[in-house]
């Protein structure tokens, strides 16, 4: 996995980042950060899968501290680029740490947040990602900490349109397949990938984890490989945007959209 994301960092921002698409979802989900950050703005922020750092940065510049990982040492080496140039080297620490040696950071620290986006949980096959939620993440977090992920549902309304049109029927439903996926990530590059949906977190969580909420990311927002269609059709995406926000809150959109963010929270010590 580490070989495959290596080889994409250079153009992860050019081909997501920047792009219309990764915009409008990105900053669904800032919009959802800025009110945590707002009442905790000296937050101590664990971040997994950071790729370029572009998140880790926006959080630093609203108070928090950050350490930010990534499996991908070259997605590492492009993040501290960005903490340097924009002088946040003492607000942000990267380091390449694979999700699945977590234990490389428990007894060091303790966070406020755990935050992890766009999918990058989905890397992690179920037992995995079990044991994270069940005693790993959970003994990382300060009292009333929060975890917050970005996860990609085993459905995606666009995704079934999509290849409806394309007339390609075994496609329509892949998401629900109980065995991992090949997903692209760009020039070439695939990894395994699993989806879960918000009630399969929910049924995997220990006593001490309570859900707080659920929010659509990318119901009306399309899916990334939409970019090159939509980006030449602002007016028609604009409006895509507009009926985003009015249905950001409905969580019944979040088991349907291309991602969805799911907010936990530890309820003890």
């Amino acid at each position: 996995m580490e070989t495959a994301f290596d080889s994409v960092a250079e153009g992860y921002d050019n081909g997501f980042t920047n792009s219309v698409v990764g915009k409008a979802q990105r900053d669904l989900v800032w919009n959802y950060l800025e009110k945590i950050l707002r009442n905790q703005p000296d937050a101590k922020v664990l971040e997994l899968n950071c790729g370029t750092g572009e998140d880790a940065r926006w959080m630093a510049e609203k108070g928090a501290t950050v350490l930010a990982t990534d499996v991908s040492s070259r997605m590492v080496q492009i993040s501290k680029l960005k903490m340097d140039s924009s002088e946040l080297q003492q607000k942000v620490v990267c380091r390449q740490m694979d999700v699945n040696n977590i234990d490389a950071v428990i007894g060091m620290d303790k966070f406020d947040i755990i935050f992890s986006n766009f999918g990058g949980l989905n890397c992690i096959e179920p037992e995995q990602f079990d044991n994270l939620l069940q005693y790993q993440l959970p003994s990382l977090l300060n009292k009333n900490g929060k975890m917050i992920f970005v996860v990609m549902p085993t459905f995606c309304l666009w995704e079934s349109f999509y290849h409806t049109l394309l007339l390609k029927r075994k496609n329509i439903f892949r998401r629900f397949s109980n065995k991992p996926l090949e997903a692209s990530i760009g020039s070439g590059e695939t990894i395994q990938t699993w989806y879960y949906s918000p009630n399969w977190i929910k049924k995997h969580l220990p006593g001490n984890i309570e859900l707080q909420s659920v929010k659509p990311i990318g119901f009306f927002v399309p899916p990334s490989y939409l970019n090159h269609f939509f980006s030449r059709r602002a007016g028609f995406f604009n409006i895509l945007q507009r009926m985003e926000k009015k249905v950001s809150n409905l969580q019944l959109l979040a088991s349907a959209s291309d991602h969805y963010l799911i907010h936990l929270q530890k309820t003890e010590g």
